[in-house]
């Protein structure tokens, strides 16, 4: 058992070690990343039109914004909405909603026991699948907030599953936690390579079944 545990352990501590050098306030590197990502987010939503009547920007700051009264998060972005009745704008964080997930999700994968190959494979599949997804969850926002503007052309179905989205995923703050970790986890158990952890606990429940 104690030969299970050890590895286990220090694999969480290098984990916490990469996670907390990687996540460590930085502005420059911020600044950065939301340039990066915005760029690339502003590419898909004039490639696949994502709320019908609205024009969807992300605008980097230059740099991290206090949160105002309305706002529950410091931003580093802001998502502007152009509709017909004029321009809204609401700050976001893509450092918490995608640089976090991101170096979750790198920093797991890295410390699990995959074969170099298999986990170069896994980081090429899965920074993108994280990064898509981060885009994504931007554009269901801004279907939502149009959604709720006088006179909207968003589709009732549209406006449903982006209320939806935004209960269920957005608003919940673990998600950006747990879903990183289990993308990571999935990848070493579709190798077939089982942590140390995951061994024990399911031959313990196998033994007491």
């Amino acid at each position: 058992m104690r030969l299970e545990l050890k590895p286990t352990l220090l694999g969480a501590a290098l984990f916490l070690l990469l996670l907390t050098a990687a996540s460590w306030p930085w502005s420059a590197r911020e600044i950065a990343f939301s340039r990066a990502l915005s760029a690339i987010g502003n590419l898909c939503f004039e490639v696949v039109p994502v709320a019908p009547g609205t024009e969807i920007e992300l605008v980097p700051l230059l740099a991290a914004r206090e949160r105002s009264a309305t706002e529950n998060v410091d931003s580093d972005t802001q998502l502007v909405l152009r509709l017909a009745g004029g321009e809204a704008r609401l700050g976001i964080s893509l450092r918490r909603d995608a640089y976090l997930p991101l170096s979750i999700f790198v920093a797991a994968l890295l410390v699990l026991p995959l074969e170099r190959r298999r986990k170069l494979a896994s980081l090429g599949l899965g920074v993108p699948l994280v990064l898509g997804v981060a885009i994504a969850s931007v554009a269901s926002l801004a279907v939502f907030v149009s959604s709720q503007a006088p006179g909207s052309s968003v589709p009732s179905w549209q406006a449903r599953l982006a209320e939806f989205i935004f209960d269920c995923w957005l608003t919940p703050p673990g998600n950006r936690v747990i879903a990183p970790l289990l993308l990571a986890l999935g990848f070493a158990l579709g190798g077939g390579q089982v942590p140390g952890w995951f061994r024990a606990t399911r031959a313990r429940a196998a033994a007491t079944g």
